[in-house]
């Protein structure tokens, strides 16, 4: 996305990859492939994707309801890289564009898509994807007063998607969403994005001292 002033911004559009190393004391991100830069352009170029009118919406602000924006990345089972919309919302619903070779896109090669998807997850819009054994899930919000934030489960199949019964997330501001491999559905993390929060008189991002910087998460549990 562009920065919340609609100025474009090299490290907004990038995608890259890396490899977690988990030793017994430590992990480690290892880079993998190179930096993918014309995912933008791979988007406006291809045709099926005009009618969506990505290019007026990537002039926009990221912070725009409208506004071109990639706030959520999920696998599938079969390697698909799913692309997951803060915005444009089309016709009130959640746009998602599959990449159908993310490894050979870190090698340089353009990205190849299958279909879009636009799911009604009740005129919000996706935050944050994680998947497991088919399974995708989402946390959704919306810029309108009083709609909320929700849990949302997808089986990448069709456009419906159905709402998960959680206790109120009003309080948070969600960012992003973590399944754990030993757990799978039965444990969710949500992590929010608190750099807003007033904090002892002053945004908590404003704060200069990091140890004084924080956000807030919560585990749900079925």
């Amino acid at each position: 996305s562009r920065d919340r002033d609609g100025k474009k911004q090299k490290e907004r559009r990038k995608l890259l990859a890396l490899r977690i190393i988990s030793t017994s004391e430590k992990f480690e991100l290892k880079p993998v492939g190179d930096v993918y830069e014309d995912l933008m352009d791979d988007l406006e170029d291809h045709n099926p994707f005009q009618s969506l009118n990505l290019k007026d919406s990537a002039k926009e602000s990221g912070d725009d309801p409208e506004g071109f924006n990639i706030e959520g990345l999920c696998s599938s089972s079969d390697g698909i890289m799913w692309l997951c919309f803060r915005g444009p919302r089309i016709s009130g619903k959640a746009l998602l564009i599959p990449i159908n070779n993310p490894r050979d896109v870190i090698f340089g090669a353009r990205a190849k898509f299958g279909s879009h998807v636009l799911l009604d997850l009740q005129g919000r819009t996706i935050r944050g994807a994680d998947q497991y054994e088919g399974q995708i899930i989402l946390v959704a919000d919306s810029d309108s007063d009083g709609l909320g934030s929700a849990l949302f489960l997808w089986n990448g199949v069709g456009d419906v998607a159905t709402q998960l019964h959680t206790p109120d997330l009003h309080s948070m501001d969600p960012e992003s969403l973590i399944l754990f491999p030993d757990t799978g559905l039965q444990e969710l993390l949500i992590l929010s994005d608190d750099g807003g929060r007033r904090l002892l008189g002053k945004d908590c991002k404003d704060w200069e001292d990091a140890s004084s910087k924080r956000f807030r998460s919560v585990t749900y549990q079925w």
